[in-house]
């Protein structure tokens, strides 16, 4: 494979979530994006790589020997990207990172806790804080 760019770096994350998920199905739920779209993503993976990284069939979703070393390598990528970013974010002073939460709807939705409010707060033009949500 040649030098990573964005697009690589893309279709990895596509790549790791479908492993994480288990397949197509769970994974079209968590990215939000349509089977022939991440059937695309996988297929253009394979080919930058030039192995395939799966099996895939009706019920089955396996990692061959090259797309589980993909994985593992991807995972790491990943984390050390998160580092690097907490990493600057830190010498500058500035926050960052991934914040995630779970709450039921009626904690969320309520003024008085005034969560909505405090969240807003990490959501700023500036902000390099991803909230993750859950909502149950």
């Amino acid at each position: 494979m040649r030098r990573l760019d964005n697009i690589d770096i893309r279709l990895l994350r596509v790549f790791v979530a479908l492993a994480d998920c288990g397949g197509f199905a769970a994974a079209q739920i968590t990215l939000n994006l349509s089977q022939p779209t991440l059937s695309t993503h996988l297929a253009e993976l394979e080919k930058r790589i030039g192995a395939q990284l799966c099996h895939r069939g009706r019920k089955q979703f396996r990692l061959t020997e090259v797309g589980r070393a993909t994985y593992d390598a991807a995972q790491k990528l990943f984390r050390d990207l998160d580092d690097f970013g907490h990493r600057i974010s830190a010498a500058s002073g500035s926050l960052s990172g991934r914040l995630r939460l779970g709450t039921s709807d009626g904690v969320f939705t309520s003024a008085e806790l005034g969560i909505q409010h405090a969240l807003g707060r990490f959501m700023g033009p500036d902000s390099d804080v991803f909230i993750d949500l859950t909502v149950g």
